[in-house]
């Protein structure tokens, strides 16, 4: 019975070790971006939250608050 208890120890750590891995890969996806040319690109591709809308800054859409004039080549707000 000890050969089926080490095989059960072995398939729970391989089993752990995907979970981590799959944890991992996913985390490191974090800063995703949409690229673009106009804002309106943007208006279907990320939601924010008002007073923020998007608008598309430096080829990437990005949420910028709507109550400020702001240059597309200026740094975020």
């Amino acid at each position: 019975m000890q050969g089926g208890e080490y095989m059960d120890k072995r398939l729970k750590f391989v089993y752990v070790i995907v979970h981590f891995l799959a944890l991992f890969l996913a985390v490191m996806n974090v800063e995703a971006h949409f690229q673009c040319h106009i804002d309106s690109e943007c208006e279907n591709q990320i939601k924010c939250v008002l007073p923020r809308v998007a608008k598309c800054v430096r080829y990437k859409c990005d949420c910028v608050r709507f109550d400020a004039e702001q240059d597309p080549w200026s740094a975020r707000t």
